[in-house]
């Protein structure tokens, strides 16, 4: 890849006045082009970025984060197994039939070699990621100082290091983690192959692996990467070698990608090829049907202009809504659409358009593919969390960098030719995509809704007179802006980035939870050692205990007869309304009849229930399952018979004094009982445990209210209020709590 010049230069202003002031050499111009200063600049922007990635791992993702429930109930999935080794030897103590497909993700080997240098726990796992996503920004850097420069290098891993999305779902082990790492490493090895062609072995082998050891979604990155090869054929090496020398880098690359992929063919897929792609399939369009973008043309725009989101929210009616991504990172968003315009108009010039792709920086051709054939793969799915869509982050930051690096040094003015009719093809609707969202973050911001129909025809219209505008200016001489001036926006550019970005994740450590690590740790004193749960929350809540664990879907996957039978479940996680348990019914009506209820927490503000199935299954290790203390007073308080249910439960907690769901249940006890001191006392000690469960301040809020009413003491009214205003700040979009609140408050 070639190399651009850092065109800025440093002037000589003479001799200069020496001052005796210590850190007069710190905030001097020439240190920061020095090498220590440069260095200084690399720290703080890794470090923030790693700071933000390995800081409070074991805290939830914050209740804003998306509106799906994959950050409840995805994560433990995929190092689960390397868990279960450490913990009892195998990979697979119940035999699981999807074990091939996690056994050989990149995640299980990496997280078993953490656990077992460091330990196994939540805080241990999320390490895994943050760590992964940590080195990811180290490659990345690398990638583009190797290829561009260092200050481009500087800017855009600054956006990466502290992009909020991707720093929240770094901190957890989603399969897009690894897959990015795996991306970027290969992007290094590229550029570093294009001179010494052997790292291209090595830069195949790891675009395969991110597809088939961490994210089938990744396949996009194929044709970008092989694209970017094939116009690297006969550029990067002497038009006098022969055909053949001009094409091995293309040769070597792919042999990468076949080493890996014959492999994973031969071992993995062909062998389990049913289990393998009943799950893909499953998981694409099983479970949400095919993909709706295909169904006619309209579809398709709206589909490609709202990035799949309309297909979500939307089914019958169409309304504009911009996506989560970009509104969470507008400037990046707007700098990267702008670059890739820059781009078109380089490349598509009147019958230099094979020959521009063949001078253009080969890293810049690669992130602007990566980002325009993302959106394409990505955009059709209906079901396309934000999760997904992290895929499409690092282009952004490199093209945003990229862009701003331009606006600094500006590459030599070249007489241009008339752009080919290519340009307006591609501009068009990159201007009118631009054009869109831009509408949407205002409409968003007001909360205005518009006619998808209408803000698509408006973007179209608008995008003409814009990408004219955009044509005509590139054509002229840049209007002369001093360096000074250039310098202070693009600092205003950095200010605000951060200040969104960063503004985001103080919001997100000023009001931090706890409630799966607490909700872990309770789950594993209420039951016995003998337990195995399973359901769409269980790899949730095993990893601070050492509980058994069975994973199953119930509606992404296909019913199994014999689930109950050949696996020693004996109790359930899922939510308490929902379409999973609605599926459970369905498909194990005679278990979850006689399913008993053992406890309900909150995970992240979303009531999951603990159901046990053991009395039910026809299981005969699970039907010999031992009742733990807290499970006999539960059995008694549904029997009726509360005061041996108190004498069990006081034992419980005396042997576990730091125990949640014990004292919240004695305290419901007491509360019904119309001993209101006495359950309050119960709930701070619960509450004790864990602070940031909303439900338990707003119990405490309920029995401070009833003590007011019956001893007509208002102090008893002011505790009522704190306690709401302590759950109504860690649940901040509940209604009921908030309409509480006012008739306790009076207004």
């Amino acid at each position: 890849m070639k190399k651009r010049r850092d065109t800025q230069k440093k002037k000589d202003f003479g001799p200069k006045k020496i001052v005796n002031w210590p850190m007069r050499g710190v905030f001097s111009k020439d240190f920061w082009n020095s090498a220590t200063g440069r260095f200084l600049l690399i720290v703080m922007v890794m470090g923030l970025g790693i700071f933000m990635r390995l800081s409070f791992l074991s805290a939830d993702p914050p209740l804003n984060l998306s509106w799906s429930q994959d950050v409840n109930t995805d994560p433990g999935q995929y190092t689960s197994f390397a868990r279960n080794k450490v913990l009892w030897g195998e990979w697979d103590p119940f035999g699981s039939p999807y074990l091939v497909l996690w056994i050989n993700s990149a995640y299980t080997l990496i997280s078993f070699l953490f656990f077992k240098l460091l330990g196994v726990g939540r805080w241990h796992a999320n390490l895994v990621a943050g760590g992964l996503s940590s080195l990811t920004l180290v490659f990345f850097y690398l990638a583009i100082k190797k290829a561009i420069n260092q200050k481009t290098a500087l800017l855009a891993t600054f956006f990466l290091s502290v992009n909020y999305i991707l720093v929240m779902y770094s901190r957890n082990t989603f399969a897009e983690v690894p897959t990015l790492f795996f991306i970027v490493l290969g992007i290094y090895l590229l550029v570093l192959g294009l001179k010494r062609r052997g790292f291209l072995i090595v830069s195949g082998a790891c675009f395969a692996s991110s597809i088939l050891f961490c994210k089938m979604l990744a396949i996009f990155i194929l044709p970008v990467s092989l694209g970017v090869l094939i116009f690297t054929a006969g550029d990067e090496f002497s038009s006098n070698e022969g055909r053949i020398n001009k094409w091995l880098p293309m040769l070597f690359f792919v042999g990468g990608l076949l080493l890996v992929t014959l492999p994973w063919f031969l071992i993995i897929y062909y062998p389990f090829s049913k289990t393998v792609a009943g799950f893909v399939s499953g998981m694409s369009v099983g479970m949400y049907g095919s993909p709706q973008a295909f169904r006619s043309i309209s579809d398709f725009i709206y589909s490609l202009f709202s990035l799949g989101e309309v297909t979500r929210v939307f089914v019958s009616e169409r309304y504009s809504v911009g996506t989560d991504l970009f509104f969470r990172m507008p400037f990046l968003f707007i700098l990267s659409l702008l670059f890739l315009l820059v781009l078109f108009f380089k490349i598509f010039q009147v019958k230099n358009i094979f020959k521009n792709l063949k001078s253009c920086s080969k890293l810049e051709l690669f992130f602007g593919l990566w980002l325009v054939v993302g959106i394409l793969a990505l955009m059709p799915w209906n079901y396309r969390p934000l999760r997904y869509q992290i895929l499409l982050i690092p282009p952004m930051c490199a093209l945003a960098g990229f862009c701003l690096f331009d606006f600094l040094n500006p590459p030599e003015v070249k007489n241009q030719g008339k752009s080919s009719v290519w340009f307006w093809i591609f501009s068009i609707p990159t201007a009118s995509f631009f054009i869109f969202h831009t509408l949407s973050f205002f409409l968003k911001i007001f909360q205005k809704i518009v006619q998808l129909n209408s803000i698509i025809i408006l973007s179209f219209f608008l995008s003409l007179p814009l990408t004219y505008i955009f044509y005509v200016v590139k054509r002229r001489k840049p209007f002369p802006l001093g360096q000074g001036y250039k310098i202070i926006m693009v600092a205003i550019v950095v200010f605000l980035v951060l200040l969104v970005q960063g503004g985001q994740f103080l919001t997100f450590a000023g009001n931090i939870q706890y409630s799966f690590l607490n909700a872990s740790k309770d789950l594993g004193e209420i039951l016995t050692s003998k337990a195995v749960i399973s359901g769409p929350y269980s790899q949730t809540l095993i990893w601070d205990n050492q509980l058994g664990y069975v994973w199953h879907m119930f509606v992404v996957m296909t019913a199994d007869p014999d689930l109950f039978r050949r696996y020693p479940i004996t109790h359930l996680a899922m939510e308490a309304g929902g379409g999973q348990r609605e599926q459970a019914f369905k498909d194990y009506p005679q278990v979850m009849m006689n399913a008993k209820p053992v406890t309900t927490y909150y995970l992240r503000n979303f009531p999951v229930e603990i159901l046990r199935v053991a009395e039910s299954s026809v299981n005969p290790e699970a039907r010999n399952y031992q009742l733990s203390d807290f499970e006999k007073a539960k059995l008694l308080l549904e029997e009726g018979q509360i005061d041996s249910a108190l004498i069990v439960l006081n034992r419980f907690v005396d042997e576990h004094p730091n125990n949640f769901s014990g004292y919240e249940t004695l305290a419901e006890i007491y509360y019904d009982r119309k001993d209101l001191e006495k359950a309050g006392l119960f709930l701070k000690k619960a509450s004790k445990f864990d602070p940031t469960d909303f439900s338990t301040h707003q119990f405490l809020g309920i029995i401070y209210f009833d003590l007011y009413n019956q001893k007509g003491d208002d102090a008893y009214r002011l505790l009522a209020i704190k306690e709401y205003e302590k759950a109504l700040k860690l649940f901040p979009k509940n209604a009921d709590l908030s309409d509480q609140l006012k008739n306790i408050r009076g207004y």
